[in-house]
């Protein structure tokens, strides 16, 4: 085998090694992992101060979040941009972009009402939406509107096109979600109102992060494990 090819052969075969960590020991792997291997409950079951898994139909509050890659409408977003750099016949996709955003929400089963607190939370987000641009295709007019957003440009110093991929993960109103957490009873009384709350709809718990207790959300289907079609 010539030089060449044993070059060519190890850049491939870090570049699957680098995918193949990500897939099984990436954050968001883990997190749809432990979700996926517990068991569900119903919203009714939950006993204050102890962790409980829940699927449930997401509902939205208020005024929702824009993602800024799909301008889809959600309470939770997550975008990646990356840049590919060359290293002699191999190569690393380089994170430049990377935000995410969540807002409160709601959570609902056959029997029950949650009121969902995402500040702090470990969420997973099933990303959806996939866009690359470069030397073969150039950016779209969007694309080049959302790089300028975060102080980007799809060329680079030099005039030549930079190869970039866009990764992004919404998580809407209407979609099941699961989430692992302490969930702790909801009291009506001063201060405990919730802005763009349904008439006549009933809160019964809340879900945030404690000290004790990490809060785990997603929306990917292995975490989710055929959730209820309940309405």
């Amino acid at each position: 085998m010539s030089d060449r090819h044993v070059a060519e052969f190890v850049g491939l075969a870090l570049a699957a090694g680098a995918l193949a960590y990500r897939h099984f020991f990436g954050r968001d792997a883990k997190i749809k992992r432990a979700l996926a291997k517990l068991p569900r409950a119903r919203l009714a079951d939950a006993a204050a101060g102890r962790p409980v898994k829940a699927v449930a139909r997401l509902e939205g509050l208020g005024e929702p979040l824009v993602a800024p890659l799909s301008k889809r409408r959600c309470v939770h977003f997550d975008l990646i941009i990356e840049q590919w750099v060359s290293s002699g016949r191999s190569g690393r996709w380089e994170t430049v972009v990377q935000e995410s955003a969540s807002q409160r929400f709601l959570v609902r089963d056959s029997s029950g009402c949650a009121l969902v607190n995402p500040d702090g939370a470990e969420i997973a987000v099933h990303r959806d939406e996939h866009y690359v641009s470069g030397p073969l295709r150039s950016a779209t007019p969007e694309l080049e509107e959302l790089l300028e957003r975060y102080g980007q440009k799809s060329v680079g110093r030099l005039g030549f096109s930079r190869k970039l991929r866009y990764r992004e993960g919404v998580i809407e109103a209407g979609e099941h979600v699961a989430i692992h957490g302490v969930a702790t009873r909801w009291t009506d009384g001063p201060g405990a109102s919730v802005e763009g709350l349904p008439a006549g709809r009933r809160i019964d718990w809340v879900f945030a992060t404690t000290v004790e207790a990490p809060l785990r959300l997603s929306d990917d289907p292995a975490a989710l494990l055929a959730p209820d079609r309940e309405r």
